[in-house]
């Protein structure tokens, strides 16, 4: 038995997930390209978020059951809080300090 087939690597199953993800992501595209003659960018990313949240529901719900919406890293999950666009900390955190500043002088006004 071979080291590739001890890990339970499977290329045919592999490329198989390859080819089928990329004929999603074609089929997400065509969907918000059909959808946009029709509706508001706002709508699009709803419908477009809202059908991949339900294929993930149907494809992986059977299988992993309520544990598919539990986390166990619910601390990582916080800190990934912090590099939300407004936060405070995000300049002291991201590499290119983008975020809120605060003035540099007291006559200077913060950037908006």
């Amino acid at each position: 038995m071979s080291a590739a087939q001890a890990s339970g690597f499977h290329p045919l199953r592999a490329l198989a997930l390859l080819v089928g993800a990329q004929s999603l992501f074609a089929l997400l595209d065509a969907m918000g390209k059909a959808l946009s003659y029709d509706m508001g960018v706002p709508l699009i990313a709803l419908v477009r978020h809202a059908g991949q949240a339900l294929l993930m529901v149907a494809v992986l719900g059977p299988r992993m059951g309520r544990t598919l919406f539990v986390t166990r890293h619910l601390d990582l999950t916080r800190y990934h809080g912090v590099f939300a666009p407004h936060h405070r900390w995000r300049q002291q955190v991201t590499p290119a300090r983008r975020g809120r500043r605060k003035a540099e002088t007291a006559n200077e006004p913060a950037p908006a």
